[in-house]
């Protein structure tokens, strides 16, 4: 406190800044220790070069108050600086260290092939990816490929359609691959990525939730035949034989398909109850699946006051199902 002369207006302890100059887009951990003295506080930010606090997961728990981490999945190139202060108000004595590209810095999930299913889940208390664009807690799994081919990406939060996904593939390199098929505004909880036909190389395939709490999900890759592009057409949830609007007749249409059978198909995919459009469209208590209380929940929602389907009441596009409503 005698010889440095930082001061935030902020916090009013003594502190120091580093300068930390990154020349290409990259994993990085940076680690803030005050050794040896496991009581002793120490903070750490980063900024970027236009003094923008960059936002971090800390790694730190509350019974490691002398160790900070912050770690970047891909932290773009530039200039950033770092600053160090703590609590103590006597000298202290601490330890700064940077790491970049290497796995710890990227605190990968684990790897992920060709015709693989990985589960996993998203914990805050113990993922410590935290991308400076994206505040919410995610995980990073690796994906090599040998040779160029179709591929099809898909993450997917089971049983939970209204916890919403989030998918982003980047190259070895940091660059961000672009995905022809975004996010399903009708499944929130599933994300799809398809590739004509995706360069060999190694891959970082990013998922996150806006889930705080621990969400699970799954991961799958699927290989070496092109992928089937279904149709995305404009729907009104809960429009069951489609005229466009949600009236009596949709919750007789459910039950009707569900109990009298005979050659009805309902109108999406292969007008299975199963198919991921037709749960999609009718869901609409958000169930996961189509049955006789979906019937009934339209019903409640036309004459009891009840709430409206899940999806609500304006047209969503979902994939597999013919355009209906504009």
């Amino acid at each position: 406190p005698n010889t440095d002369c930082i001061e935030d207006p902020q916090f009013p302890d003594v502190h120091e800044i580093w300068q930390f100059d990154l020349p290409t887009a990259q994993p990085v951990k940076i680690t803030g220790l005050i050794p040896n003295a496991p009581l002793d506080t120490i903070f750490m930010q980063v900024y970027r070069n236009d003094g923008v606090a960059m936002p971090q997961k800390l790694a730190v728990q509350a019974f490691e108050a002398n160790v900070e981490i912050a770690k970047y999945a891909m932290l773009p190139a530039g200039t950033y600086y770092i600053w160090v202060s703590s609590d103590v108000r006597t000298g202290v004595g601490y330890e700064l260290s940077v790491e970049c590209g290497t796995e710890e810095a990227r605190c990968l999930a684990g790897r992920i092939s060709c015709g693989q299913t990985v589960a996993d889940s998203l914990d805050p208390e113990t993922d410590c990816i935290e991308d400076p664009e994206y505040p919410d807690v995610h995980e990073i799994w690796q994906f090599d490929l040998p040779t160029a081919q179709p591929v099809e990406i898909t993450g997917v939060i089971p049983n939970a359609p209204l916890d919403t996904i989030f998918m982003q593939v980047y190259r070895n390199d940091g660059v961000t691959v672009p995905q022809p098929l975004p996010a399903q505004t009708h499944a929130a909880n599933k994300e799809s990525a398809k590739y004509a036909s995706l360069p060999a190389g190694t891959y970082y395939v990013w998922i996150s939730s806006d889930v705080r709490t621990g969400v699970g999900y799954e991961l799958s890759v699927t290989c070496g035949s092109a992928p089937t592009v279904e149709p995305r057409g404009f729907q009104r949830p809960g429009d069951a034989n489609q005229d466009g609007r949600v009236d009596l007749s949709d919750g007789i249409a459910v039950l009707g398909f569900l109990f009298l059978g005979g050659n009805v198909e309902l109108p999406c995919g292969d007008g299975s109850p199963t198919h991921a459009g037709n749960v999609a469209l009718l869901d609409s208590n958000a169930s996961g699946r189509l049955d006789l209380t979906d019937g009934i929940y339209i019903f409640n929602y036309l004459f009891l006051g009840g709430t409206p389907p899940a999806l609500g009441l304006e047209c969503v596009e979902i994939e597999g199902c013919p355009t209906a409503c504009n």
